[in-house]
């Protein structure tokens, strides 16, 4: 095993759910911007991999949510639907809307990030398993 997928393999076990799933969050903004900037520039060959990238961070977001879990389940898969929609579109404006409902969803799970944690540190989440297959990497 390289020094590199050491590392890699260890950084990432030591995140937590909640980690892990506000580093998509903040993955996905990136990507978001980015989209938004390129449709600005024109730059249409490096937007059409933005918008790939985009599209598989914000299917990765779905993947994880229940929407028949609760209420509030069932919301954020909506507002992640709409931000998919929203990059279907060929407009800065509708991704910086795209934008706008990602940060708020992500700014909502920062906000139990300590709470979060200290449930999985009692076991009341469990433990991301360590033979997970975990990659943060969508490039």
């Amino acid at each position: 095993m390289s020094g590199l997928s050491a590392y890699q393999q260890v950084s990432t076990r030591q995140l937590t759910r909640i980690d892990l799933l506000v580093a998509l969050y903040d993955t996905t903004l990136r990507s978001l911007k980015r989209g938004a900037t390129l449709l600005i520039q024109s730059a249409d060959e490096e937007f059409q991999q933005e918008r790939l990238k985009a599209t598989r961070l914000l299917l990765g977001l779905l993947s994880g949510i229940d929407p028949e879990y609760d209420e509030i389940a069932k919301n954020t898969y909506r507002l992640v639907i709409f931000a998919l929609d929203q990059i279907s579109e060929h407009s800065p404006r509708h991704w910086e809307s795209a934008h706008e409902v990602i940060s708020q969803l992500r700014e909502g799970f920062h906000a139990i990030r300590a709470e979060a944690n200290r449930l999985q540190a009692t076991g009341e989440i469990p433990d991301i398993q360590a033979e997970s297959n975990i990659s943060l990497s969508v490039g």
